[in-house]
């Protein structure tokens, strides 16, 4: 019941040869993959226990992680916002271990994935004339000009009036 292997061999009578390791390693709780979008923040808490109390240091690890997280090797926090650019763009590999502050230094590790995606800006509008505060009664009609575009390259944008679809544009 302590939670290290035990030993039962069997024949002619049962021998019960019983681990007395009495250190265990830490307990990571499961951390889950991530995903955050160039220029915000991603934030998150590394957690681990130890059955023993001793006390746990953070560490992360990753072959690929461009230059700039930081985690707290005490609290277990983890903090990075990824730079705008396209070369930001892309899942990485990272490992998170917590380790004991001891001489054994047992540890427990995590491998995630943390997906970095395009920012999205939404599409800019303008209207022509600029000034255009239309009242139009019963029967009337009138005509404006409304134009879009999108910094992000989307290619198409989507226009509705009164929640019908008007066109896509390309």
């Amino acid at each position: 019941g302590d939670g290290t292997l035990d030993i039962i061999v069997g024949g002619s009578s049962l021998r019960v040869l019983v681990n007395s390791a009495s250190n265990k390693p830490p307990i990571l709780d499961h951390i889950e993959d991530k995903t955050v979008q160039v220029g915000d923040t991603l934030t998150f808490n590394v957690n681990a226990s130890d059955p023993n109390g001793d006390p746990i240091v953070y560490s992360y690890s990753s072959a690929s992680l461009p230059v700039g997280p930081t985690l707290d090797a005490n609290k277990g926090i983890f903090i990075w916002m990824p730079d705008v650019g396209d070369d930001n763009i892309g899942d990485y590999n990272v490992t998170f271990t917590a380790t004991e502050d001891t001489q054994t230094a047992l540890k427990a590790s995590e491998a995630i994935i943390i997906t970095v995606t395009a920012y999205n800006d939404p599409p800019q509008i303008v209207v022509t004339p600029e000034d255009a505060d239309i009242t139009l009664h019963y029967g009337e009609y009138t005509m404006f000009i409304a134009s879009a575009s999108d910094s992000d390259g989307i290619k198409y944008i989507t226009w509705t009036v009164n929640d019908e679809l008007v066109t896509a544009t390309p």
